[in-house]
């Protein structure tokens, strides 16, 4: 025969106050924690028709980062020396007076871009001097001979679109 439950089965207050008391702090825990990190989003791969093109790029240029002169608040700047390619600078699109610099989103960003000191590479520039993580930003002895054969004819000061 089954016996019958008494009635004061329900469950005693103070253990009741601390199940509640313990899910509020766990609550406010997990709110006050950093939010985590996202992966830069890019739409796609970058192509070097698509970068080039970009209505918000202005200069296209393979230069040499020397040495990071600024890094903070999130931002990179990279200094350039002086002098044509290989020592520095070939002009694609743009020719500005003067380019002694660029800026890319440095750590705690998710887009954090860095590039080898000393090495030649391609890149994008905006009027502002900034090269995007969503570019097609690449060292220029990864250039294919598809990308040479579309850069070659607009190599030099004016010759751009």
């Amino acid at each position: 025969m089954a016996r019958a439950c008494p009635s004061s089965a329900s469950p005693r207050p103070a253990v009741t106050a601390a199940m509640w008391a313990m899910a509020l702090a766990l609550t406010l825990a997990a709110v006050a924690l950093p939010a985590p990190a996202t992966a830069c989003f890019c739409p796609g791969t970058p192509t070097l028709l698509g970068s080039f093109f970009k209505s918000s790029i202005v200069t296209v240029v393979i230069a040499t980062p020397q040495r990071v002169i600024d890094d903070n608040d999130g931002k990179r700047t990279y200094a350039l020396l002086g002098g044509n390619y290989p020592y520095n600078t070939t002009f694609y699109k743009g020719c500005p007076a003067k380019i002694e610099r660029f800026t890319v989103f440095g750590s705690p960003s998710s887009c954090n871009t860095t590039f080898a000191l000393g090495v030649p590479v391609l890149l994008f520039l905006t009027s502002s001097g900034f090269v995007g993580p969503c570019d097609y930003t690449v060292p220029a002895s990864a250039l294919t001979a598809e990308d040479v054969a579309f850069l070659a004819p607009r190599a030099g000061c004016g010759s751009g679109a």
